[in-house]
């Protein structure tokens, strides 16, 4: 089962009703329906499974039916539309009942008047009947449990925290077996909530990702985590949420999860705050790295309009191959020195050198040579790429390419070495082509750092890329902390659309003591999971003074890099 080929298309990201205020609707779905049957009429691309994310449900009805007021047809229509086009109905569960308040389940309420108890009460048996009731009058087949909280009891049971844990667990896991034991070709994925949480999204962090491996005996696959932003600075906000998918795949696999049962949530699209309002920018490259991480199968999130024809085309065609390595049997193994993003390359190769496909990054903020030996490796060709074409070497058995700050490639091997399969170039979101540090001498202020640059610091051609990153100790603590992460938005607030962070970590250029508006800022956009590190570009022209200032309560630590940048053309 979980070795078998998919594609999914999940519609989270075109609508958010938890970091945004775009709401669920029928004629939401209908228009994303309209769309892919466009791209199966016009480009015959299809995908398995649709699946309606979450908040659907009438709140205080249960899992019986769908919000009355943005689904005046009710959902019968939308469901036998999925099947008339050839795919299958998914649906969003909320595995704790959060955002539900069903007066029949209050037994099962816990004490933070959000959850609800699988250990105690009816709780459990309202959720095994939206199941089943989901796929016997709807026809769902892929059900993605989200919003966990197992170790919870109902209100006014005692009981050991562990205990609740165990008893949910089973009971949850004994659902999941009925309802396959009913319909055998229902799969499961679980989302937020079943690892446990702790320090192991931060760049550096020692924690493992907390999730037992147990769970794959009734799942498809389980969560590597929602996008966010990396702890690693970077000029685009779209290659460092590609970045962060990289190392948590990478810590889940290190954690013991086959990459083929991992759920890297997939290329994420589209005009809200869950997708960074990115529109459909650096998509190409964001869809390759979801196909490229092993996982064998391909998943679009978010909103299919914002996706041009040229996009549909290259995605089919990126599937293609990947599908078809995987069909013949290829797998997909982590390749490069360690953790990505503490180690300046990495990569994912599917098969070997004889026949494979490796996509490979350097992550980090200046140009390098990678060089590896790969057995059996006698021909090989770029495939994809953004910014400058890279250089590559092939000899027997070893690799070099050089890849520019943050680029990617992706270089097929043996009988994929082939320029049938070359995929079209990410152009929307290029990387800087060249980089160096620039030398500056930082004097702490009261409230963080500030460093001359000289006249002649910048060459012609170059602008000045300055960041700064916050640390999580206070700014006489210790040397070696973690990061620390701030700018997160309220989207309640009336300003939630503007980027909070640089309000937060303020990195300033003056000349002659006049404040220079910056070029372009990163992150451009709120960033919903928030950030440690903000940038900013500048042009000063001459001699400047850089300044890192703070609003953090407590102060924390800051550091400040400046960096020449050379030919980001956009």
């Amino acid at each position: 089962m979980a070795a078998d080929l998919f594609s999914i298309y999940n519609n989270w990201g075109h609508y958010d009703e938890l970091g945004d205020t775009v709401p669920l609707t029928e004629a939401l779905v209908i228009e994303e329906l309209d769309t892919l049957e466009r791209w199966q009429r016009q480009h015959d691309h299809r995908f398995d499974y649709f699946m309606i994310d979450c908040l659907w449900f009438e709140p205080t009805l249960g899992y019986r039916h769908f919000r009355k007021a943005d689904w005046p047809h009710g959902p019968d229509r939308v469901f036998a539309r999925i099947r008339a086009l050839g795919m299958i109905p998914g649906l969003w569960f909320s595995t704790s009942g959060g955002r539900l308040n069903v007066p029949e389940w209050a037994p099962s309420r816990c004490a933070n008047n959000w959850s609800y108890s699988l250990a105690d009460g009816p709780y459990a048996r309202a959720l095994e009947d939206g199941f089943l009731h989901a796929a016997e009058q709807w026809g769902v087949r892929f059900f993605k449990l989200d919003f966990a909280h197992l170790a919870l009891a109902a209100k006014g049971v005692t009981r050991a925290p562990q205990d609740t844990l165990r008893l949910a667990t089973l009971r949850l896991k004994e659902i999941i077996r009925r309802v396959r034991g009913r319909y055998p070709d229902a799969q499961f994925i679980t989302h937020c909530g079943y690892a446990r949480p702790n320090r192991q999204c931060l760049i550096g962090a020692p924690d493992p990702l907390e999730l037992d491996t147990g769970w794959l005996d009734v799942l498809r696959a389980a969560f590597a985590g929602d996008p966010h932003c990396t702890d690693i600075p970077q000029t685009s906000l779209e290659r460092n949420v590609d970045l962060f998918q990289d190392r948590q795949v990478w810590k889940m696999h290190q954690s013991g999860f086959p990459l083929h049962r991992i759920e890297d949530h997939g290329a994420v699209m589209g005009p809200t705050n869950t997708a960074m309002y990115r529109g459909r920018k650096g998509f190409r490259r964001t869809h390759l790295g979801q196909l490229a991480r092993g996982g064998r199968r391909d998943f679009l999130y978010g909103d299919p309009t914002v996706l041009t024809d040229d996009d549909v085309r290259g995605m089919k065609a990126a599937r293609r191959l990947f599908f078809d390595a995987f069909a013949c049997g290829l797998w997909t193994r982590f390749l490069g020195p360690g953790e990505p993003g503490v180690q300046p390359w990495h990569g994912y190769l599917t098969g070997g050198g004889d026949s494979g496909l490796l996509y490979i990054v350097n992550s980090s903020l200046t140009r390098r040579v990678i060089q590896t030996p790969l057995l059996n490796l006698f021909q090989g060709r770029v495939l994809f790429h953004d910014g400058r074409r890279p250089a590559l070497q092939i000899q027997p058995e070893h690799l070099s390419i050089e890849l520019g700050p943050e680029q990617v490639a992706l270089i097929g091997f043996g009988p994929y070495a082939d320029a049938r399969w070359d995929l079209p170039p990410e152009c929307d979101t290029p990387p800087p082509t060249e980089t160096r540090l620039l030398e500056l001498d930082c004097q702490p202020t009261a409230g963080g750092l500030s460093a001359v640059l000289s006249q002649d610091a910048l060459r012609d051609g170059e602008r000045l890329l300055a960041i700064g990153e916050a640390l999580d100790t206070d700014p006489a603590g210790p040397l070696h902390a973690l990061p620390f992460t701030f700018g997160k938005p309220d989207p309640r607030h009336p300003d939630h659309t503007t980027p909070h962070a640089h309000r937060q970590v303020t990195v300033r250029c003056l000349v002659k003591e006049k404040e220079l508006a910056p070029e372009r800022q990163i992150p451009d956009v709120p960033v919903w999971g928030g950030i440690s590190w903000v940038a900013r570009i500048f042009d000063p022209r001459g001699a400047c003074r850089i300044s890192l200032e703070q609003s953090l309560d407590p102060p924390r630590r800051l550091r400040l890099r400046a960096l020449a940048i050379q030919d980001e053309i956009r």
